[in-house]
């Protein structure tokens, strides 16, 4: 006879929305989950034991990166076994994996007027950007990965500008994203590139009140998203699309 219980991270968003992912616990044991690659946040937190994880499905215990300071940002995968966790009031990370060095991270500017490119003109191919990308839970944090056709050296710097001048009749606003790489030496090769930005003055600048689940005060901000391709003079931005940024009230 098996015996089947659920186990969720839950993910919120507004209008109470929840995702969750579950595991099937059998008596032979053998009941342990994977979770993809995503944007998480080190944390620290007294009362799950010291080092923690912050990911899109709530936060988690791990001492495997106890090396790691608070607030570093990382792209990573983990493991838990439902069978041995060493306390029944959080989940512990059996494994982690992490798939990326410490992602810079940057806070993302206001402008009154029109955003001005300046000398942020390097082009930006692609962008991607995690469907488990939640500032909400990241400690107002925002993950991007940007493609580019450069060199590898030196650093490429970043700055995601929102104009309150640029804002539609629905309450959304413009959001540009330009990156900026002193000549480097070599020939030109495809780059991916993470950079994370703090969104939460931002937010709290711009955006509205709501709450979720009819209890839980957040701010939420639509912004509309462009980058910088350098394809025209006439069409110098590319449209990634709308996004809504929300975090903690």
């Amino acid at each position: 006879m098996r015996n089947m219980k659920k186990l969720f991270f839950i993910l919120l968003g507004i209008g109470g929305m929840a995702v969750g992912l579950t595991s099937c616990v059998n008596e032979g044991g053998n009941n342990y989950q994977s979770f993809p690659l995503v944007p998480s946040v080190v944390n620290y937190n007294t009362e799950m034991g010291g080092t923690t994880l912050l990911t899109a499905w709530g936060e988690i215990a791990a001492p495997q990166l106890s090396e790691y300071n608070q607030g570093d940002c990382l792209m990573t995968s983990f493991t838990i076994d439902y069978d041995n966790q060493p306390s029944s009031s959080y989940f512990t990370a059996t494994s982690i994996d992490d798939h990326s060095d410490v992602i810079n991270v940057a806070t993302a500017e206001i402008e009154e007027d029109s955003v001005s490119v300046g000398d942020y003109t390097l082009p930006i191919a692609n962008v991607y950007i995690s469907p488990y990308n939640n500032p909400l839970f990241l400690k107002g944090r925002y993950f991007f990965q940007m493609q580019h056709q450069t060199t590898l050296s030196p650093r490429i710097d970043y700055r995601l500008v929102a104009s309150k001048k640029e804002v539609d009749n629905n309450g959304v606003y413009n959001m540009y994203l330009l990156a900026k790489q002193d000549k480097g030496e070599g020939n030109a090769v495809e780059v991916n590139q993470n950079q994370v930005f703090v969104i939460n003055n931002m937010v709290m600048t711009l955006g509205r009140d709501t709450t979720i689940n009819n209890s839980v005060r957040v701010k939420y901000l639509k912004v509309n998203l462009k980058y910088y391709t350098q394809e025209s003079e006439e069409t110098p931005f590319k449209n990634y699309g709308n996004i809504e940024l929300t975090i903690y009230n």
